[in-house]
């Protein structure tokens, strides 16, 4: 299942996400996003790239407010693998033995404990890859700062006369 991360494309446009916090140094003079130029030895707020064709670019602000950002005219650098695995529902229970409920009235104690959302396995950037900006019954795949999924325990005590 492929997810649009829109959250995180929004906190690189406002240089809140952990990957606009760097500080850089330039080895060797970088062309910015805008095409200005980075003196070697200059540090800077953002990251140094090769996009693949050998030519070393500096990612900076100018970059993540424009492409490089959830703003920006380009938005498939934010689609993510969003495989996830869950545990949904668990539930344990347990009768206690006639022999040990008979002498204060009753037929049946039980008591038990159930879990819903209790652990989510995946590699996705950002909040529940199940959710979905538009609700659960519309669009999916859209992740663009939404709740995530209500986790439940819930303990229970039923008793029979």
């Amino acid at each position: 299942m492929d997810v649009w991360g829109g959250t995180a494309g929004v906190m690189r446009y406002f240089g809140v996400h952990p990957e606009t916090a760097n500080l850089s140094t330039a080895s060797t003079d970088l062309v910015t996003y805008y095409g200005n130029v980075i003196p070697a030895g200059t540090t800077f707020r953002g990251n140094i790239t090769d996009f693949g064709a050998g030519y070393i670019f500096a990612l900076d602000i100018d970059y993540y407010t424009d492409l490089g950002g959830g703003f920006g005219p380009v938005d498939e650098q934010f689609v993510k693998d969003a495989s996830w695995t869950r545990l949904r529902e668990l539930s344990i229970g347990y009768g206690l033995p006639k022999s040990m409920i008979e002498k204060a009235g009753f037929t049946s104690l039980e008591f038990g404990i159930t879990g819903r959302n209790l652990i989510l396995w995946t590699d996705f950037e950002g909040t529940d890859p199940e959710t979905s900006l538009t609700g659960s019954g519309k669009a999916r795949g859209l992740e663009y700062f939404n709740n995530p999924g209500t986790r439940s325990i819930l303990f229970n005590l039923r008793f029979g006369f």
